[in-house]
């Protein structure tokens, strides 16, 4: 109907008309490609709150159990340098055996935090330049610039003490046991007189107590990211940190 009516009045030569008849179709086509962008943007926003809740459900917990994490690695950090002191006395209690024996299992062990898929997703630069401009772009870049660093440190950890970390293993037979945890199998006077062993077992403990102080780090950066993120979801405080 408005091609024919433009058609009619270009046939009368009734310019003005056609003028009103051309405004009228630009200012719908951009009326309708606004709408079309609002409800684009709409879309966009909604599934962005929904993976920041996500990312909030997923990381909330994780910080209680990470609590309890830390509790225990304080003694598996005592039992480590029990291990180093010990064998540099070269004297050890058939008392204090199971003590040297758990030290020697976890200083062997690679340590690096536990990530799942969701948390993965920040590793990616483009997660977070989607939210530029918004109030969660801070928080998200400071999560992951925490995440990231501390996993490439502790990376790095890993791979400096993989050399001695061979050598321990070499000189200690971890026999596989009914409960998943290996029960080392050594000769106590020959690891004294090692040189190369206690060395490695020194190095070890170090890398791993980098490693531990590193995700402590890490964790109470995160821990802020994530209460910073939940006051932005939630100002009327409906969810805690503990997910609920």
């Amino acid at each position: 109907m408005l091609l024919r009516r433009v058609t009619q009045h270009v046939k009368d030569q009734n310019w003005f008309a056609v003028f009103v008849d051309l405004l009228i179709v630009v200012v719908g086509v951009y009326i309708g490609i606004q709408v079309a962008n609002w409800n684009a943007e709409r879309q966009n926003q909604k599934e962005q709150l929904s993976y920041l809740e996500l990312l909030h459900t997923e990381l909330a917990p994780r910080i209680e159990n990470y609590e309890r994490f830390f509790e225990s690695l304080e003694e598996v950090g005592n039992n480590e340098r029990f291990v180093v002191e010990t064998l540099r006395s070269g004297k050890l209690d058939n008392s204090e055996t199971t003590r040297f024996n758990s030290g020697l299992v976890t200083i062997i062990r690679v340590h690096q935090p536990d990530t799942s898929l969701l948390v993965k997703r920040l590793e990616t630069s483009d997660i977070v330049d989607d939210y530029q401009g918004t109030k969660y772009h801070e928080i998200l870049s400071r999560l992951y610039s925490s995440w990231t660093r501390a996993s490439r440190n502790m990376k790095t950890y890993v791979d400096q003490a993989k050399s001695a970390r061979d050598l321990v293993f070499n000189r200690v037979y971890m026999s596989p046991s009914e409960n998943f945890v290996p029960i080392p199998q050594y000769n106590f006077k020959q690891l004294v007189n090692d040189k190369a062993f206690v060395h490695a077992v020194a190095q070890l403990y170090h890398f791993n107590k980098l490693s531990r102080n590193t995700f402590r780090r890490a964790h109470n950066e995160i821990v802020q990211s994530v209460k910073e993120l939940e006051a932005a979801l939630y100002p009327n405080g409906h969810a805690s940190l503990q997910g609920k």
